[in-house]
């Protein structure tokens, strides 16, 4: 049984115990007045938070519930997640007072405090009267040391679109060397010669950064598939040829 859920392990939880087929398996056996009772979930539920809830009959659910938990070999069997889901009522208040105040991840929180729940569960004696008391206080406590922890750091929830996000440091420098196919490439500018007779404006062509070799070692980047650009921005009538492309090989954007 997995507990992978977009809104994090709590609603896992809700949903695992409200699948029939669950509640048709789970009976757990609390005595009161001297006769054991087979409970459901939502009839354990009941005695602990029902209008008429007994105090007396909710330490024995959580007893009868803590001790089913713990002859459990697996992390997620159907009696600890019975155990969570009667705490949640409990848990779910605490969790959002740490998210409110210490501005932390809902589902990372809910995560911590499910761990630390499983993780003192098995030394837990469920004869205690207070053992629920103690599984609830170390769960709590767990949320805020985890939230504390964070204090400073700004969680994102996406990291990969910081690669696609141009206001992150270092966007400058990468801007401009891969191309949409993923090739990298250079930025040519063709610049405005001065007087009269010229372009009309400057033409700025993006090229793979294999074509820039040449440039780099001293050959011309004037090529054939460049030509009918450059006629094009010809002025019409009298006027000299402009042919030579000056790459900017710097990194920067014209």
């Amino acid at each position: 049984m997995t507990l992978l859920h977009p809104s994090g392990v709590f609603a896992a939880v809700r949903k695992s115990i409200a699948d029939p087929r669950t509640a048709d398996e789970v009976r757990l056996p609390v005595r009161v007045d001297g006769e054991v009772t087979l409970l459901s979930p939502d009839g354990a539920f009941a005695a602990l938070y029902g209008p008429s809830a007994d105090e007396a009959v909710g330490v024995e659910v959580w007893r009868s519930a803590i001790r089913a938990a713990q002859t459990e070999g697996g992390p997620y069997g159907p009696w600890r997640l019975l155990l969570i889901w009667l705490a949640l009522p409990r848990l779910s208040g605490a969790v959002y007072r740490v998210c409110t105040r210490m501005r932390a991840v809902r589902a990372d929180v809910e995560a911590e405090v499910v761990t630390a729940f499983l993780e003192v569960l098995p030394s837990l004696d469920p004869d205690l009267p207070e053992a629920a008391t103690v599984l609830l206080r170390t769960a709590r406590s767990r949320a805020w040391r985890y939230a504390r922890s964070l204090k400073g750091l700004v969680p994102v929830g996406y990291i990969e679109d910081l690669v696609h996000d141009g206001r992150h440091p270092g966007a400058d420098a990468e801007e401009g060397a891969d191309g949409a196919d993923g090739a990298q490439g250079r930025t040519v500018e063709v610049v405005r010669p001065d007087g009269l007779a010229g372009l009309r404006a400057p033409l700025r062509f993006t090229v793979s950064a294999e074509r820039l070799e040449g440039a780099r070692s001293g050959a011309s980047v004037a090529r054939p598939e460049l030509g009918a650009p450059l006629r094009r921005s010809k002025r019409p009538g009298r006027g000299r040829w402009t042919g030579a492309v000056p790459p900017r090989l710097d990194g920067r954007r014209p």
